[in-house]
């Protein structure tokens, strides 16, 4: 659900960067309401109001670095190649990783720090490339996505009862408040607003759901090496639909930072995995 994001932007015939924001954050507000009405009735209402008012500190931070990643993600697209979005944006669990062990003091292992050096010489080729081609702007621009995502991780280590449903529906609305005043929402075709709100509803709200519920039944580096198969899927799509292909930085960077990323969630997966059973049978 999530590699198609970049495909739907590239889709769009009239809506600009802050209409898509302002349209996709309403309809995956929409939608990510409704899930919590059927999940949890009015309990599920009342969590995200309290998160409004009075207010919980830490939520509105996870709130508002989802928001402004999520607005991140859109303009940049609209920058650069959706490729050398996806590929600097798979660099969110080393970011997680580094800032962990800034605020927590989480230890960070020798195969932590290599996987996280490799994913920086695979940005610092990406970005230069970008700004000999003069797409060097929506490169930094992508820059902020993983940055928010990971402070939002960590902020949501720290303090393990945020929900994360509730988070992301104060998310959506906030997006959709920011984009308002520099959005158009009426001057969008019929066919865009099809797609903006699969953009919404489906791509964003549809894939947290299946991600939340998902992420709790798997090992974290499990979770993670199955997260970059968007980095990889993302660019197919829009290279079959439009023939947009990534160029040759983005390549050699996206190889440090795709290998970086599987070696670090197989390695991590290895020393993590429960031990097997007595006959080689795992549990």
């Amino acid at each position: 659900m999530w590699s198609m994001g970049g495909l739907i932007v590239r889709s769009l015939d009239t809506a600009d960067s802050w209409t898509t924001v302002f349209w996709r954050s309403v309809t995956a507000a929409v939608f990510l309401v409704m899930v919590l009405l059927v999940r949890d009735g009015r309990a599920g209402l009342a969590a995200v109001l309290r998160m409004i008012w009075p207010g919980d500190r830490s939520a509105i931070v996870v709130a508002v670095c989802f928001s402004v990643s999520s607005i991140a993600f859109v303009v940049a697209v609209g920058l650069t190649t959706v490729a050398n979005v996806l590929l600097i944006f798979s660099s969110t669990p080393l970011f997680a990783a580094l800032l962990a062990w800034l605020v927590l003091g989480e230890r960070i292992s020798a195969r932590t720090i290599a996987a996280i050096a490799a994913t920086m010489v695979g940005i610092g080729i990406l970005v230069s490339d970008s700004y000999v081609r003069g797409s060097i702007a929506g490169s930094l621009v992508a820059l902020i996505v993983p940055l928010c995502t990971s402070t939002a991780i960590v902020t949501m280590r720290r303090h393990r009862e945020i929900s994360m449903l509730p988070s992301m529906c104060v998310a959506a609305a906030l997006g959709a408040l920011i984009a308002f005043p520099f959005a158009t929402p009426l001057a969008v075709s019929a066919r865009d607003a099809a797609l903006l709100t699969l953009f919404g509803a489906g791509h964003l709200g549809l894939g947290m759901v299946i991600f939340i519920a998902g992420a709790p039944l798997l090992p974290a580096a499990t979770t993670a090496l199955l997260g970059a198969i968007e980095t990889i899927l993302g660019p197919l799509w829009v290279w079959l639909a439009f023939g947009e292909q990534p160029s040759q930085g983005a390549l050699i960077g996206g190889a440090f930072v795709l290998t970086s990323l599987a070696a670090y969630a197989l390695s991590e997966y290895h020393w993590t995995r429960p031990p097997a059973s007595v006959g080689g049978k795992g549990r």
